[in-house]
């Protein structure tokens, strides 16, 4: 499932098919490891895994969810070459949440994740957390319309009930 704004949906009609877009460029992005490390969801960066310090994260975030969200956010720009073409980075950053989906379904299949893509005017940006409902989300799904300055949008990886009921107008149908 995925939602969008108003700004996104309007870019996302531009595209003539984002998801047939090749990247020849492997990557930790395009090639994905993540991990658990004391409930913390990762991509990993580096062939070590490191182990995450919960007390002194927690303590400097307030949450998981804040924490996740900020360890994996990457710019598109700064691992592919878009040529600096705005529907080409689009391509790129749908299709690395279609590959980021598929690998988060397959190995957290309890887990519910929420990948957040974002356009600015000089960059997409994609990052993921895991969906806590007692924690304070990191995008208000509700109202993405709310995002004034960005274009954005929201792949809901196995989604709960309660986030399958979001705003139905938000939804867009990409083949993810």
């Amino acid at each position: 499932m995925i939602i969008a704004n108003t700004r996104m949906r309007k870019l996302v009609s531009s595209l003539k098919d984002p998801l047939t877009i090749e990247l020849n460029e492997k990557n930790i992005l395009s090639d994905p490891c993540f991990y658990e490390s004391e409930g913390f969801v990762l991509l990993k960066e580096t062939e070590e895994i490191e182990e995450v310090n919960k007390d002194k994260v927690l303590k400097m975030y307030k949450d998981y969810t804040g924490y996740e969200a900020f360890c994996n956010e990457y710019n598109v720009e700064d691992y592919f070459d878009t040529g600096n073409e705005e529907l080409v980075s689009l391509q790129i950053v749908f299709k690395l949440a279609d590959i980021w989906k598929e690998r988060l379904e397959a190995q957290f299949a309890d887990y519910t994740f929420i990948i957040s893509i974002s356009r600015s005017e000089d960059y997409s940006n994609i990052r993921f957390y895991r969906y806590r409902p007692k924690e304070a989300p990191w995008l208000l799904l509700d109202n993405l319309d709310g995002y004034l300055d960005e274009a954005v949008a929201a792949v809901i990886v196995n989604p709960t009930e309660e986030l399958r009921n979001i705003n139905r107008v938000q939804v867009i149908n990409i083949g993810l």
